[in-house]
């Protein structure tokens, strides 16, 4: 008599048989698609560019406006290119620093042709 778990054990088929339910190996093995890291940088220059662009406007005064404004269009120029990138979080991000970045600009220069014509009123 053998073991008393002999029966719990199924019998393995042998490696030479018409297993159907065996795979084939005609083939190889499978390997494992490689992931390429992304060369699209328009996501990643616009957050810089937002980030840029809001210190600028914020340390750099007068000087800081024609920066700012040129800096906030070409920030969300690339904002926009990079929306269809893995790294769209980026792109997203940039584009609303860029937008209230140039919203602030806007508002700065609004606020300057305002003071001017109010001034030229006279009292």
């Amino acid at each position: 008599m053998g073991s008393p778990f002999a029966a719990d054990v199924p019998p393995t088929a042998p490696a030479d048989s018409d297993n159907p339910y065996q795979s084939p190996s005609q083939y190889g093995p499978v390997r494992a698609p490689v992931a390429y890291p992304s060369t699209d940088t328009n996501a990643t220059v616009s957050l810089i560019l937002g980030c840029v662009g809001l210190v600028g406007f914020g340390c750099c005064g007068l000087f800081g406006v024609p920066v700012s404004l040129i800096v906030g269009s070409l920030g969300l120029w690339f904002g926009y290119r990079g929306l269809n990138s893995p790294n769209r979080g980026l792109a997203i991000a940039g584009i609303i620093l860029c937008s209230i970045q140039l919203v602030l600009v806007l508002g700065l220069i609004l606020l300057f042709v305002m003071m001017i014509i109010l001034a030229s009123l006279g009292p």
